[in-house]
């Protein structure tokens, strides 16, 4: 199945981009009924080219995006993790002790063009194929690629072999 996407998607960061330096990015982002906050936490050095990550994902309703905006309609994030415990309780054991007493702003807003396609390996497990064009917005605009192999259940084992021999055929 091919999808294509168009949605917004905030990175939020201290001032002085404490997550960033230590390797974690907290992200919000529209999907298509919803929204969802993900925290990734990257190893500090990997052992291969594959990147393994712990990832803290939750959807995020609407009516709680509309209670966190203020005003002028700027997204308060402390508002939406307050409200979300499994994101509270990362946030308080893992995130406060790098930020300490630093709130998170938004430090990047892209709006995100995706198509992805889901590969199912049998009984064996499922991989999600996405390309992604990023489009940077503020005073350098530009466009990022990037291209993601997600294994949405299974064992990198399961599918490493049949995945890599089948994104050849596209």
């Amino acid at each position: 199945t091919n999808i294509a996407k168009h949605r917004p998607n905030f990175y939020f960061d201290t001032t002085d981009l404490d997550l960033h330096k230590n390797n974690v990015t907290f992200n919000l982002r529209k999907r298509d009924e919803d929204w969802a906050i993900t925290i990734k936490f990257r190893p500090k050095t990997q052992k291969s080219d594959l990147i393994e990550r712990v990832e803290v994902n939750s959807a995020v309703s609407n009516e709680l995006i509309d209670q966190s905006k203020d005003d002028i309609g700027n997204i308060n994030i402390h508002i939406i993790i307050s409200r979300i415990s499994h994101i509270r309780e990362t946030f308080e054991n893992k995130i406060r002790k790098i930020t300490d007493t630093k709130p998170l702003i938004i430090a990047n807003y892209y709006d995100i063009d995706s198509i992805s396609a889901d590969y199912w390996l049998g009984e064996n497990g499922k991989v999600t194929l996405s390309v992604d064009e990023m489009k940077v917005k503020g005073k350098n605009p530009k466009s990022l690629f990037e291209m993601e192999i997600e294994i949405e259940f299974g064992t990198s084992k399961s599918w490493l072999d049949t995945i890599s021999l089948r994104l050849f055929d596209y």
